[in-house]
């Protein structure tokens, strides 16, 4: 069964997936604990229930947002 956050990824063309997914990976290293989650239409990242960093893609660009 796939995540809301996988279902973002899996519509998103092949590259921007790597990308994603790279910086997916790299946020679960470094901040084990934190959760997976959708905010604001985008997949995204919480810890200790508040907001960490939202991922997201448009049809040329990558982005990672942080609070």
């Amino acid at each position: 069964m796939s995540s809301p956050f996988d279902e973002y990824l899996g519509a998103l063309p092949k590259a921007q997936q790597a990308a994603l997914q790279k910086l997916r990976r790299v946020i679960q290293a470094v901040v084990p604990e934190a959760e997976e989650a959708i905010s604001y239409q985008l997949p995204a990242f919480r810890f200790e229930g508040k907001p960490l960093v939202a991922l997201g893609a448009s049809r040329e660009h990558c982005a990672s947002c942080t609070r």
